[in-house]
């Protein structure tokens, strides 16, 4: 799991920043089968080597019956599978906060993956140049970015952005934003005499965010939910066993 988010941080689409956090969400999806399986291990190798040096024997000779033995290994048992049994409830709601992290992850995504003083194609045909960003990548000087108009029906193929400083802030809703400020903005075709010209003092740089689609998880349903509609599909029907 930590090779697949590096992996997918390496690509730029997740902030390096949120691995170790996703990987924490992961944990108790993971344990569900890494318990079981850990405790199964753990006995057949305990019981294999008292067996194998003869100290079976010496439980035995001091009036310890297979009896008692199974019975703490039962009680061990029930332990896991009590804690795993918590996991399974638990593990649909950090599945919804992997899920959220995820959709709400574009900006950071974006601004992890900037570097000075190069030039880089963005999505919907935008080219992007900065001077310098700071070492936390919050804060960007010299902004220059490019964009190609794919509507036929405006005058102008060209807009150019140009802004002293861009900022990742807390917008509405405590959605992370760019702004930029202190900007100004062409548009213009290439061949053509007529322009338009602007200045700004505060603008958003919209950034395509990553498309989660939760309705086909089904990690995050309850075991209720899971009971109710497992008829559905086979999808369903295997979450649920």
């Amino acid at each position: 799991q930590l090779v697949g988010y590096l992996n997918r941080a390496a690509s730029g689409r997740i902030p390096g920043i949120l691995v170790l956090k996703l990987l924490f969400l992961e944990m108790p999806n993971l344990l569900t089968v890494l318990l079981p399986l850990g405790f199964y291990m753990a006995v057949m190798l305990a019981f294999g080597r008292l067996y194998s040096e003869n100290e079976m024997l010496i439980f035995q000779a001091c009036g310890m019956s297979h009896f008692q033995l199974l019975r703490y290994t039962l009680l061990m048992g029930l332990g896991v599978t009590l804690l795993v049994a918590w996991m399974v409830h638990v593990t649909p709601q950090f599945a919804k906060k992997r899920t959220r992290l995820l959709q709400t992850s574009g900006v950071k995504a974006f601004i992890q993956i900037l570097a000075p003083q190069h030039f880089q194609e963005l999505p919907n045909q935008q080219v992007l140049y900065i001077d310098s960003i700071n070492r936390k990548h919050t804060q960007a000087q010299g902004l220059f970015l490019a964009q190609r108009n794919t509507d036929t029906s405006k005058s102008w193929k060209w807009q150019i952005i140009a802004a002293n400083q861009m900022e990742m802030k807390k917008g509405p809703h405590a959605k992370d934003e760019i702004v930029m400020t202190n900007g100004q903005i062409y548009r213009m075709s290439p061949g053509a005499l007529n322009a338009q010209y602007g200045t700004f003092q505060h603008g958003i740089l919209r950034v395509p965010e990553p498309v989660v689609a939760d309705n086909q998880d089904y990690r995050i349903l309850s075991t209720r939910e899971l009971w109710k509609s497992r008829h559905q599909n086979l999808g369903l029907m295997a979450e649920f066993q």
